[in-house]
C-alpha cells in the first residue's frame, strides 16, 4: 500500500507543497508547468524542494510562462535548477513574451532549455 503522503510517482509534486505554479502532467510523457506571476516574488523557488520533484521525469517539461511579463534573478535561477534536474534539454519554454524571451536569451538559458517560437 502506497504512503498517501508521498506521491505515487517521486516526479510529482507534492500537493501539500505551497509553491507559485501548477503541474498539470499531459501525458506520460509530458508534463506542464505554469509559473504564475506571484513567482517573481515567491522565495519558495529558492528551496531545492521547487526543483528537485522532477528529479527522474522521464520525458519533457513544458514550462509554461505566458502569465509572466518579465523575469527576475530567482525566476531564472530556478529555471536553470529545474533544467538541471532533468536530462539535457527537456524543457521547452511556451507561452514566453518578447520580453521574457530577450531575458532567456541574454542570460543563455536557451543553452539550458529550448524556447518555443510564439
Amino acid at each position: 500500500m502506497s504512503d498517501p503522503a508521498k506521491p505515487d510517482r517521486p516526479w510529482q509534486l507534492d500537493p501539500a507543497m505551497r509553491m507559485p505554479f501548477d503541474v498539470q502532467v499531459l501525458s506520460s510523457a509530458q508534463l506542464r508547468v505554469t509559473v504564475r506571476p506571484e513567482a517573481l516574488a515567491d522565495s519558495a523557488l529558492i528551496g531545492k524542494e521547487s526543483y528537485e520533484w522532477a528529479a527522474g521525469y522521464p520525458g519533457e517539461v513544458l514550462l509554461d510562462l505566458s502569465q509572466l511579463k518579465v523575469m527576475n534573478s530567482p525566476t531564472c535561477s530556478w529555471i536553470m535548477n529545474l533544467a538541471r534536474t532533468l536530462p539535457a534539454m527537456r524543457v521547452t519554454v511556451v507561452g514566453a513574451n518578447q520580453r521574457v524571451r530577450g531575458i532567456l536569451e541574454t542570460l543563455r538559458l536557451d543553452a539550458l532549455v529550448n524556447i518555443a517560437q510564439t
